[in-house]
Formats: C-alpha cells, structure tokens, sequence
C-alpha cells in the first residue's frame, strides 16, 4: 500500500506537457472562439458607449485560463488543487463622473466556479457570462456599483495577427474582430443606461508566459474615420522589445496593414498615477508615432485610477481618449490600454509554467 501511495505521489509530482500553438497556424471561426487545450488562453472584450445622455463610458471583461507544471504549494503542485486556474476581471469607466468600477475573480478554491466550452464560445464565471447567440455576443457582467448587458453584433472582419494568426516567439495564436457594434444596457449606481458603441475582441491561445518575459503593453485605438492602430510590445528583462512585438493599421475595409516596429515609437509623457493599492506607478499618458502613416497620436486618460488584479500580476486595464493626425489628417478616437510589469519584475511567486519546450531543450 505505502508503495502504491508513494508511486502514485512520484508520478503525480513529475511535470506534464503543457501545450503551445500549433506549428501551422488553422483559426476556424466561429469553432476557435471556444477553449482550447493550452498553456494559458485569454479572451478580452472591451470597448466604448455612449448613453442616451450623451456620457461616455467604456468597459473591459477578460476570462483567462492556465495550466503549469512548475509551482508549488509548499511541496505540493498546484495543479493538483486546480487545473486549469481560471480567473476573470471587469472594469466599468464613467468619464462623465469620474467614476472607475472594477472587480476580479478567481475560480479558487470553488474551481467550478468558472468553465469556457469548447468548439464555441461559451464563457462562465460565477454570474459573468459570454455567449455566442443568433443575433451576436451576449455579454453579462457586474461590479460593485456597475452591471453591463450588451450584445455585439457582426462588424469587420477577422483580423489574424502575425502569420496566418501565428507567432513564433512565445508559439501562440492570437486574433482579434477590430470593431464590432454594441448595444445593451449600463446600470451605474442604480440607474439603468440605455448604451450603444463599438466593441473589441481578442482571443490568444498557446505559450503566453515565460521567465524570460518582463511585461508588455498593448493599445488598441479605435479612430472616428473608421480605422483602427494596433501596437503590442512584449518586453524582456532589459524592457526591450521582444519577438512577437507588432504594430499595425486596419483599413476602413478591413485589411491589415503592418508597420515597421523599428520605426513605431511608443512613449511615456511623464504622466503616472501612484496605485495605494500596490504602490506601483503606472504611466497614464501615452505617445504614439507612426511615421509610416505619417502621424502621431496623443492617448490620454480621464479616470487614471483603472487598476485591476488579474493573477499574476497587477494590469492597468485603462479606457484612453485619442487625438492626432494620420497622413496630414486631424483624427480622434477611443484606445484601450493594457500595462503588465512597467515599474517593477513580472510577479511570478506562485506562477512558473516555464518557457516554451523549444526553449527549454535550448543549450
């Protein structure tokens, strides 16, 4: 009996594969907007409405799944208490008020407490839920203050970013639906808000963590004369740009055009907020220049407190307006930011799934 208990324990605590991206990228809507057997799997849904007062709100929900091999409990693995962790975050932003409303949840201990379908999208956490309809995305989620029910109907198509919806460094696929048309309701301290806008939606799956990674940032801008300014850096160590860094424009028709990331500068203002609940200064104001397009863009925020705990480490997950010039052109819009590990290391205590198996096997 102590024999069997004792294999049981050595085979229980050996690691186990975990999965990246396929080596040919094969993204099949609406089947791949289900989970998929993976490291870790992000789904984001943001964008920015207006009620029929005219007030300007924005909103962000992200459900996140991950598996490792690495962490431990003590000598325990974790993945013996949960496999997959799953957790989700929701932000409300009132530009009008001032007001910022935001949550995080994590399905542990209740590890059932959370679950994403496969082969559609289908996603639970607790009352927070995103479901493919008929008539497009339902979307339901609520913070202390804020309950969101929207549905985001058909826009522009698919964008596959990388090769094919592929990128090499860490192995990852990763698509996004630019500009989807959004109507439901907003409640914000009581008070029902009829509001209509424009949605984003990002879905990555593959290896997503490594030692090697230090943070990155990511803007999605959505102009007014149609086209939207995609940049993601991915920073190491040293915070220089990582592999798997791009930058792109997408047309009013839809097509993808990518820049020249040697030649997009991204730049902090000097404009921080000091966090009291991590003590970390996040940057809230950015510069965005593409000289390829001939522009620069001004991206600034009315609420700089959007702070979010998303396991595992802290994000600004923040609504930015936009004003600058494209081509010789004035333009304007609405961006959201994602900030990970601007001032301090990536916080990994209790998070190693360990970089991808190629690097791995590396000398």
């Amino acid at each position: 009996m102590r024999s069997t208990a004792l294999a049981v324990l050595l085979v229980g605590c050996a690691k186990h594969a975990l999965v990246g991206a396929p080596a040919v990228a094969d993204i099949r809507l609406p089947v791949d907007h289900g989970a998929h057997p993976a490291q870790t799997e992000w789904w984001h849904f943001h964008g920015h409405l207006v009620d029929t007062r005219g007030h300007a709100h924005d909103f962000f929900l992200g459900f996140v799944r991950w598996h490792t091999d690495d962490d431990r409990l003590a000598f325990i693995p974790v993945r013996f208490v949960v496999d997959p962790g799953q957790a989700a975050v929701f932000c409300v932003t009132d530009r009008a008020g001032k007001q910022y409303f935001g949550r995080e949840k994590y399905a542990f201990p209740d590890v059932w407490a959370a679950s994403a379908a496969t082969g559609l999208l289908d996603l639970r956490h607790d009352e927070w839920a995103v479901r493919e309809e008929p008539d497009g995305m339902h979307l339901r989620a609520s913070a202390r203050g804020a309950e969101l029910e929207l549905v985001l109907g058909t826009g522009k198509p698919v964008v596959l970013e990388g090769e094919n919806g592929r990128f090499e460094t860490p192995p990852h696929l990763f698509y996004t639906l630019p500009r989807l048309p959004a109507a439901g309701t907003l409640t914000l301290d009581g008070e029902r808000l009829e509001v209509k806008g424009e949605a984003w939606v990002k879905h990555e799956w593959g290896f997503l963590y490594g030692d090697e990674v230090a943070g990155w940032v990511w803007f999605g801008v959505q102009l007014d004369d149609g086209r939207e300014v995609q940049v993601g850096l991915i920073k190491d160590r040293q915070w220089r740009p990582m592999a798997g860094s791009f930058a792109e424009v997408v047309e009013r028709d839809g097509t993808a055009r990518r820049l020249k990331l040697e030649q997009v500068g991204v730049m902090q203002t000097g404009e921080v907020w000091t966090s009291p609940r991590s003590g970390i200064t996040w940057p809230v104001r950015w510069r965005l220049e593409l000289p390829e397009r001939e522009g620069a863009l001004e991206l600034s925020t009315t609420v700089p407190g959007q702070e979010l705990f998303s396991f595992p480490t802290p994000i600004w997950a923040g609504s930015l307006e936009v004003r600058g010039h494209l081509e010789g052109r004035a333009v304007r819009g609405n961006a959201m930011a994602e900030v990970f590990g601007v001032e301090q290391p990536f916080f990994r205590s209790l998070y190693r799934s360990g970089p991808p198996q190629a690097a791995r096997s590396a000398p």
